[in-house]
């Protein structure tokens, strides 16, 4: 065919009717293509509109709403300066107010003069104390630029001086830093690496102005701890404080003296103390003066060796605030084991010598100061301090006054029989793994699988709580996780010294969490804030005649505790303990509003 020609089995008017649905379909498509434009052009015109309206209700404000004739930016900051007047005037008419009740309110009036007291010997405790922390070495460790650096970052300590057998301190430190920053850094060379020679620093080369030691590992990582072993040591300076893992801890709680002036306790300081320089002092004088006397051997000379913190903390004669923490080594492998603890009870059968040694030294020095002064006083039957533990964060100490063992108590015969036997042991007792299994840290390791369970049963005014280190201004709540029957009969309790305490009538909203060992496990959350705002809203409530008399809640809160009012059954079974707080009273906004916890902090709504 010819292709000028249609081929076969064209037709005329089949072709003339595609040809008009074509032309139709491109009609269609134009006029709704022409309709969207027109709806774009419709919608833009309209947001333009409400745009412009906004500007120009913004721009034209005070015309339509104020009283101003002022327009745009200059009106804005005329209403914010009438805003910013009428703030302070509220601000001073409740300071005002605030005055009124101070002097009228003899109550109030009280209980803010004990708040200023407290705030300022707070203060002044905390900057009393310069401390210097003492790191002993003899070769090349990545450790000890970790442990300078912790403690570089604490404020407390003023120097490090490091103790070395190096004749070149490059060889373990990159350029031998003189400070580490901006904390100064001492370097003393000796001949010899012995144990007492960390007193020997502490004593004799110690910075003038530092009146406290800090001595440690340099493979322990006290990052944990430290500020909670510093304010533990602040509750009562003239002791000794140290820091020890669960098997050291129940070690020396086995081993804590108490009878015919001997009110004492050995401890190890490894994993961290702090103390006063004067005891290093006196403590390096003792050993100078036995050294010139026959009492002088080659046993007391091995003890410098390996051991020197048995008649250290001995021959203090006070007792030891131990803390009981997880024992960590710096980290430096993603697959290392951190948590570690060298076999206490082997360690101390290796120095039984040193023990006895050191404890008849002490008995040899109280007989001949009885002789010339007369009998001792009784010793105190109470602890020093119901510090136990340190909360995982630093932020806080677990408190109780359940103490783990009593102390051992007699004649100096049977104190030194007793020692001995106990010595002899070279493998924990089945006692010392179950406190390993159910140790205080476990209250608050931020861990709710683990808990903490008291050796004995609650009696009465029996107690655990937390020491928040420093004075908030407020406490929004407590937490609790316990499986003890009757933590819903303990009154809760606050107070900014720990010698006064104030009740607070808190309901906690209870939730069952779990079952343990045929316990209910249930999650308590106290309502602080509440409950003491209702607590100062009766007190100014009061007629003027019970002003003086009626009691007041503290203004500022740094303890809080659980406290039984009758004895139970049953002993403390405590998993965690969360808190949530203000403001601390030191001007720095307190970074930890609790320990690290997976309990929540908000009140649950199902009460068993």
């Amino acid at each position: 065919f010819s292709p000028s020609l249609p081929f076969a089995g064209w037709n005329l008017v089949d072709e003339q009717e595609r040809m008009r649905r074509s032309e139709a379909a491109n009609s269609n498509f134009l006029l709704a293509f022409l309709d969207d434009l027109r709806n774009l052009r419709a919608n833009a015109i309209l947001i333009m509109g409400v745009l412009a309206f906004g500007v120009m209700v913004a721009y034209h404000s005070d015309r339509m709403f104020g009283d101003s004739p002022r327009r745009g930016r200059a009106a804005a900051r005329m209403q914010t300066q009438r805003e910013d007047t009428k703030l302070r005037s509220d601000v001073l008419d409740l300071e005002q107010t605030m005055q009124d009740i101070l002097q009228s309110h003899q109550g109030v009036s009280i209980a803010a003069e004990t708040a200023r007291k407290a705030v300022e010997e707070q203060h002044a405790v905390t900057t009393q104390y310069q401390a210097t922390l003492v790191l002993s070495f003899q070769s090349e460790s990545s450790n000890l630029h970790l442990a300078m650096r912790a403690g570089a970052a604490r404020a407390f300590v003023k120097e490090i001086l490091l103790w070395h057998t190096l004749t070149d301190t490059s060889d373990a430190l990159d350029d031998a830093p003189s400070d580490m920053y901006g904390t100064p850094v001492v370097y003393v060379t000796t001949n010899q690496r012995r144990d007492v020679d960390k007193y020997q620093a502490c004593a004799n080369h110690a910075a003038e102005t530092s009146n406290v030691c800090i001595i440690q590992s340099v493979s322990r990582d006290t990052s944990g701890y430290m500020a909670a072993l510093f304010a533990s040591f602040l509750r009562a300076p003239p002791l000794l404080h140290v820091a020890a893992g669960p098997l050291t801890f129940y070690s020396d709680s086995q081993l804590r003296l108490q009878g015919e002036g001997i009110h004492a306790a050995f401890a190890s300081t490894t994993a961290g103390a702090i103390f006063l320089r004067e005891h290093a002092r006196r403590f390096i004088q003792r050993v100078d003066a036995m050294r010139d006397t026959k009492r002088w051997d080659d046993e007391l000379d091995a003890a410098w060796e390996g051991a020197a913190d048995v008649p250290f903390s001995l021959w203090l004669n006070a007792p030891v605030v131990e803390l009981s923490v997880d024992m960590t080594l710096y980290k430096r492998q993603l697959d290392e084991v951190k948590v570690v603890e060298r076999d206490a009870f082997a360690k101390r059968n290796l120095h039984k010598g040193v023990y006895l040694r050191a404890l008849k030294e002490l008995q040899t020095r109280l007989y001949r100061q009885e002789q010339t002064e007369g009998p001792p006083p009784p010793s105190d039957p109470t602890p020093a301090s119901d510090a136990v533990s340190a909360c995982k964060g630093d932020g806080c100490l677990l408190i109780t006054n359940s103490q783990l063992l009593d102390p051992i108590k007699g004649s100096m015969q049977t104190i030194t029989d007793r020692v001995t036997a106990l010595l002899e042991r070279e493998q924990p007792p089945p006692p010392a793994e179950l406190y390993k299994a159910h140790q205080y840290h476990y209250a608050v390791d931020g861990d709710p699988a683990t808990q903490w369970r008291s050796t004995r049963n609650a009696s009465v005014d029996s107690y655990y709580g937390l020491d928040l280190l420093r004075l908030h201004k407020d406490i929004r709540n407590v937490t609790v996780l316990t499986a003890h029957p009757f933590q819903e009969d303990m009154v809760l309790e606050v107070s900014m010294r720990g010698n006064t305490w104030y009740p607070v009538a808190s309901l906690p909203v209870a939730t069952l969490k779990d079952a343990w060992h045929g316990f209910a496990v249930s999650k308590y959350v106290y309502d602080l804030s509440e409950a003491l705002a209702s607590a100062w809203q009766r007190v100014l409530e009061l007629p003027e005649k019970h002003h003086k008399t009626a009691p007041t809640p503290p203004l500022y809160i740094r303890y809080l505790r659980f406290r039984a009012l009758k004895p139970y059954a049953n002993p403390f079974i405590v998993f965690d303990i969360s808190y949530g707080v203000g403001e601390a009273m030191d001007g720095i906004p307190s970074a930890l509003s609790s320990p690290s916890s997976s309990l929540s902090s908000s009140p649950s709504s199902y009460s068993p």
